[in-house]
């Protein structure tokens, strides 16, 4: 039977062989059988046409996501692709990729997420453009294997990119005192310390810690830029390490013997309210805190741009207003009474040149 009901969610399912003899399984997408048909005899007409007359096989978005996860195995940001992939398939299971339009992808954009309680939350630009991001390299992927022609253009939502949150050394002190004593407080401590991100935190294993050297080693497959660097230790990033020794033979910074894939919210938002900090800060300002240091020291952006794994030097923007050091030295350029004083000893007394 080349359509049969799903018993399970009622939705219709096809199978068909492919020109090159492959059997295909695929949901139609719809409860209704006449709907089912419909899209059964498409695509046994687009095998046809592929087969008798040559056209380029049509790829369904399923194909697409599947190949396109494939790719990214064992990178970093895994396991947040997974989820937008999940949401995307949701609303186009069964479509060729080839048929996906700007509006189409627009309006399956996600615009609020279910918490815990239950409560429905709008999301905010910055997490709906990443799912479209996803949507952007899934479909770019897609294109470079041959399946599609052209890729939709993607709406961006604007984000509002004024929150700079960072802490003060004495509020750092305060956060990681307010914390209890374990992982998440040795987390919160290295990322201060070095810059790093939460995922490369927390994939972080021992092969990749040189204690003499006093540096760790950022592989490009668990960089969220794809470019791997290395990380230099300070003296308490390097008590930190030394602590979490014996804790897992592979991964450094596990909770109870196991490996973790994300940070400890509960904790850290006790510790947020424990120290008098700002309600909104975040664990990534840890590391926007990092920076912020480094760059009030005088560290150029160059350098900056280097420890922390940035692609662009765009992406360092909200921090060049907090370094002058750099600047510094054109300052007298604009000096008034310098100049001037320079002018009139440069000048011949009038007076002398008289007599």
């Amino acid at each position: 039977m080349s359509i049969y009901k799903h018993p399970k969610s009622g939705v219709y399912y096809l199978k068909v062989t492919a020109p090159d003899g492959a059997r295909i399984r695929r949901s139609t997408g719809t409860k209704e059988r006449q709907a089912a048909q419909e899209y059964h005899d498409t695509v046994v007409a687009d095998f046809w046409r592929q087969k008798r007359l040559g056209d380029k096989p049509k790829h369904t978005f399923d194909e697409a996501a599947l190949a396109y996860l494939q790719s990214l195995e064992g990178r970093s940001n895994h396991r947040n692709v997974v989820q937008h992939i999940k949401h995307w398939t949701a609303h186009f299971r069964g479509h060729t990729i080839c048929s996906l339009t700007t509006d189409q992808i627009d309006m399956a954009c996600p615009t609020h997420k279910i918490t815990n309680s239950g409560e429905r939350v709008p999301l905010k630009p910055a997490t709906k453009n990443r799912f479209l991001a996803t949507m952007s390299k899934l479909l770019n992927d897609a294109k470079r294997r041959g399946w599609l022609d052209a890729v939709p253009y993607i709406r961006k939502h604007h984000e509002n990119n004024k929150r700079e949150l960072f802490l003060t050394p004495d509020q750092a002190r305060k956060l990681i005192y307010s914390m209890p004593l374990g992982w998440m407080r040795d987390v919160c401590e290295f990322a201060l310390c070095t810059g790093m991100r939460a995922g490369e935190i927390l994939s972080l294993e021992w092969a990749q810690v040189d204690v003499d050297r006093g540096v760790v080693s950022i592989l490009a497959s668990k960089a969220k830029s794809g470019r791997g660097r290395a990380v230099p230790l300070n003296d308490t990033a390097l008590s930190v390490i030394r602590r979490r020794k014996g804790h897992h033979d592979q991964f450094v910074f596990t909770a109870a013997g196991k490996q973790t894939l994300g940070i400890d919210r509960r904790v850290f938002v006790r510790a947020v309210q424990a120290a008098g900090i700002d309600s909104s800060f975040r664990f990534h300002d840890l590391r926007h805190t990092w920076a912020s240091w480094h760059a009030q020291a005088g560290v150029s952006t160059h350098v900056l741009m280097k420890l922390g794994g940035w692609s662009s030097m765009s992406m360092l923007d909200r921090y060049a207003h907090l370094s002058v050091e750099d600047l510094g030295r054109y300052a007298g350029n604009g000096e008034i009474w310098a100049q001037s004083e320079k002018l009139r000893t440069q000048q011949p007394d009038r007076r002398v040149a008289s007599l």
